[in-house]
């Protein structure tokens, strides 16, 4: 491996980091790959399979989606009326242990994890897929809760 590859990897990756969080989404549909030697550097159009069901799964906009499995045993939902406040009151309330920072909460559970991103995406760590989906219905019913 040639070492100052790693600073030029991290560099766009910032970059690209930055442009997400100030809502610039126009290069989240490109990969950009970088060849160290010879320098190379190229770029192109990455669209949705459409047989492929993480692509193309439709999000309601008005209540939790289902729970669903991902890559390494981490199961995802969608929560489009999430609120971190709300999330950090219920971590409070229930004497949670959790870390916030602007776009994402982690709540500790036991030896679980769920993280809360602002735009609604959680993801559950450590749980069985019985286990998920008994949290993922307490978590649905708070919030419905909050959001009649």
């Amino acid at each position: 491996m040639i070492t100052p590859i790693v600073p030029l990897i991290s560099s766009i990756q910032i970059s690209l980091c930055l442009q997400y969080l100030v809502g610039d989404l126009k290069n989240f549909h490109t990969l950009h790959m970088v060849e160290s030697w010879p320098l190379k550097v190229s770029s192109f159009q990455v669209n949705k399979q459409t047989d492929c069901l993480m692509c193309n799964q439709k999000q309601s906009h008005t209540s939790a989606s289902e729970l669903t499995e991902t890559c390494g045993e981490v199961f995802q939902t969608t929560f489009p009326f999430l609120s971190l406040e709300e999330i950090e009151g219920l971590c409070i309330d229930q004497k949670l242990t959790y870390q916030k920072n602007p776009i994402a909460i982690k709540m500790q559970l036991g030896s679980f994890e769920i993280t809360f991103f602002k735009n609604g995406h959680t993801l559950f760590y450590g749980f069985t897929e019985t286990e998920a989906k008994e949290t993922f219905g307490k978590i649905k019913k708070y919030l419905a809760q909050l959001h009649p």
